[in-house]
């Protein structure tokens, strides 16, 4: 009786790099959460101005 081969699956090679490990919020120290907020800070209020501002040039040119 023929023996039945068995067959290993091929290596797939890896595709995709793993994912990469982010700290957390909490683990971040003091200062770095308070820099990070004002820097978040500063980047809305730019862009609520940028916003506000070509908000009023559309208008100035509809009339």
């Amino acid at each position: 009786m023929p023996r039945a081969r068995m067959q290993r699956a091929p290596l797939q090679p890896d595709l995709f790099h793993p994912p990469r490990q982010e700290p957390s919020w909490q683990t971040l120290s003091t200062p770095i959460r308070q820099q990070t907020v004002k820097l978040l800070a500063q980047l809305l209020r730019d862009h609520q101005r940028r916003c506000l501002s070509t908000d009023h040039d559309e208008e100035r040119g509809d009339e």
